[in-house]
């Protein structure tokens, strides 16, 4: 079972509401949550999408069958330690 410390990947979609893909992501059963951008990836403080790592093929399937176009991120650190 994977827990907030196991969020080190950052989906963050291109032309596609967040909330959206988020809900795409949850239907699915994937282990997902919305966070604040930290600041090692983005200057601005918008909201994004993470997922762990471990999870990244079956979003990446997902998200090619809707169609959706995305950047992703991979963090040095879980998003809680990134956070700090």
């Amino acid at each position: 079972m994977l827990t907030t410390k196991d969020l080190n990947c950052i989906i963050k979609p291109e032309g596609t509401e967040l909330f959206e893909v988020f809900q795409i992501l949850k239907k699915a059963g994937i282990f997902v949550k919305i966070f604040p951008a930290p600041k090692s990836i983005f200057m601005i403080c918008a909201p994004v999408i993470l997922i762990s790592e471990s999870s990244f093929e079956q979003v990446n399937m997902l998200l090619r069958c809707h169609g959706i176009n995305y950047d992703n991120y991979i963090l040095k650190k879980d998003i809680i330690q990134e956070l700090l």
